[in-house]
């Protein structure tokens, strides 16, 4: 090696040459080359399934809940940093981040605060991101989903490796692993088990079980959360605390939406106040003389849920394109409570289900109504990303609206004069199946039948009769 630093040893006179340090400093040095060309290369640690086993955590919590009444609270911290104004820089270095920032963090939390089109963390960020930095567990958790995202985000635009699950990131089952091995020394202290950092940490937990699609691992979760929540006294006792509050109901709405199931947790009030004119109805409203939703009156009984949510999504949805086409991309872009209504809408459908009603209505109105409220909830979809929302996993919603579209069909069901509705649907549940998925060739074949029907001629016969249901040109045109 021509590039090898001399070394020099210091000696009086030639017996010093049998020193034994000097031979062992001469021997290293002629050694060191052969040395390192002997040494095997350092195994890389492959990437684990970490498991979120906290039944541990939530076994302490039930066993303490008769120490603690349903009607007390305990006190109820606020967290002192709550930024005005998120995402007006990628980073901001004021905040109190409870562990120091290495550049890979920096890069994760810069992710966070993107507002441009490939944002997808923005909505109700302003909310959540404050909770996390309220410890170091719910940190690491934020960092691990913003890992998740920043990496299936390479993969979708062509980059990373091929094949890539939402999951995969090596970096977010760094900061996943860092925050269980967290949570596990917490554990011993009583005093976190009722605190709003406890309460947060489970949160993060199921916010990462909804992005990787880990159903039976969400309803663990949530079910720790309720007990949690429990031991505090119940989930008003956390409601001076707005940012922790609406980060439960969003972390759960996430996953109620992704497996369609009912949630647990009612909204929270600051989302009523984002819809203000959601019901009663107003008589000036775009809906008010809505053809479409006229004929459903007629079909539907008065009091049907269907008929006051699709009043509101009509209404939003012109509202939100006028707002669009007055305003531009960064209307989409600025917006960091998800567009607030789909939200509203989304657990209102979510914690409906016509099959549910006991009265004797015919079976076919029933399964109209249950096929299109899976259609609104895959209408949301859309809505939600271009507000900055991801990812949002839709092939539960669109395997269940085709059995519903499959077994009314294998019924004889008639949509009758709702027919421009059924094509509705049908165009929602194609744009929800996820990319080779092979539903879509079912929802086609069922499509062109409607076509036949109809007499509708191509694509763009069959999207104009959609747009004419409900529609937002800015996020479906092109889809």
């Amino acid at each position: 090696n021509t590039k090898r630093a001399l070394q020099f040893i210091n000696i009086s006179t030639p017996e010093d040459t049998q020193d034994p340090s000097a031979r062992r400093k001469a021997h290293q040095h002629a050694m060191r080359d052969i040395g390192l060309s002997r040494r095997k290369p350092r195994k890389k640690r492959g990437v684990t399934d970490i498991p979120l086993d906290l039944t541990h955590f939530y076994s302490a919590i039930s066993n303490h809940n008769t120490y603690l009444p349903s009607r007390t609270s305990l006190p109820v911290s606020i967290s002192p940093y709550q930024p005005l104004s998120l995402g007006q820089g990628e980073i901001d270095p004021f905040l109190p981040y409870p562990i120091p920032l290495t550049p890979s963090i920096r890069e994760l939390v810069a992710h966070i605060f993107r507002n441009d089109a490939a944002g997808c963390l923005r909505a109700l960020r302003d909310d959540w991101f404050p909770v996390g930095l309220a410890s170091t567990v719910s940190f690491h958790l934020v960092l691990s989903n913003s890992a998740m995202s920043l990496a299936y985000l390479r993969v979708k635009s062509g980059g990373g490796e091929k094949g890539m699950a939402v999951g995969d990131s090596e970096r977010s089952l760094k900061h996943l692993g860092n925050a269980i091995r967290g949570l596990s020394s917490e554990l011993a202290d009583e005093k976190f088990r009722g605190s709003d950092e406890a309460v947060g940490a489970v949160a993060g937990f199921l916010c990462h079980d909804a992005a990787v699609g880990q159903r039976d691992s969400w309803l663990k979760h949530r079910e720790g959360l309720k007990n949690v929540l429990d031991f505090r006294g119940g989930i008003d006792a956390i409601s001076s605390n707005k940012s922790l509050r609406t980060t439960i109901s969003w972390v759960e709405l996430r996953g109620a939406y992704t497996w369609n199931l009912r949630p647990q947790f009612p909204l929270p009030p600051a989302w009523t106040s984002l819809c203000p004119h959601l019901s009663p109805f107003q008589p000036q409203a775009p809906s008010s003389n809505h053809p479409i939703l006229a004929a459903c009156t007629q079909l539907f009984t008065p009091s049907s849920p269907f008929l006051s949510i699709f009043s509101d999504l009509i209404d939003f949805s012109v509202s939100t394109s006028s707002t669009s086409a007055a305003q531009g991309p960064e209307f989409w872009m600025k917006a960091t409570d998800g567009g607030g209504w789909p939200g509203v809408l989304a657990h209102r459908l979510l914690s409906w289900c016509p099959f549910d009603d006991l009265t004797t209505h015919s079976a076919n109105r029933k399964h109209i109504e249950e096929c299109c409220r899976l259609a609104c909830l895959l209408y949301i979809a859309p809505v939600w990303r271009k507000f900055g929302t991801g990812p949002v996993l839709t092939a539960a919603l669109v395997e269940k609206l085709v059995a519903q579209l499959r077994g009314m069909s294998d019924l004889g069901g008639d949509w009758g004069a709702l027919w421009e509705l059924e094509v509705w649907v049908l165009v929602m549940a194609g744009m929800g199946v996820e990319e080779g998925a092979v539903k879509m060739g079912e929802i086609v074949g069922l499509l062109v039948e409607v076509m036949r029907e109809r007499g509708l001629r191509g694509w763009e016969g069959v999207l104009d009769v959609a747009k004419g249901v409900v529609w937002i040109a800015d996020v479906f045109d092109g889809s």
